[in-house]
């Protein structure tokens, strides 16, 4: 993997860290500080996961080897997309 896709990763497990202590508002101690670091790591695993089957599919019509740094590339994009939704609502 590239530097770059390890940055994305981070990138994608602080902002969904961030969101989601943004809306457990204040006072969840070091334990949920812990359960929150957890979750979000299940969450960019399983958004990178998810961004799999996109990958394979156009991977396969354009006869390309699919690497899992598109797949991380991908799940960035949705997180974006996702920052840009939570500012405009």
């Amino acid at each position: 993997m590239d530097k770059a896709s390890w940055g994305m990763i981070l990138f994608m497990l602080v902002t969904i860290m961030y969101f989601m202590l943004q809306g457990a508002g204040g006072g969840i101690g070091a334990v949920g500080y812990l359960e929150v670091f957890g979750f979000s790591l299940l969450v960019t695993v399983v958004l990178i996961a998810v961004a799999c089957i996109p990958v394979f599919i156009v991977c396969y019509f354009i006869n390309r080897i699919p690497d899992i740094d598109y797949s991380v590339w991908a799940a960035t994009a949705f997180t974006v997309v996702g920052i840009i939704s939570e500012i405009i609502a």
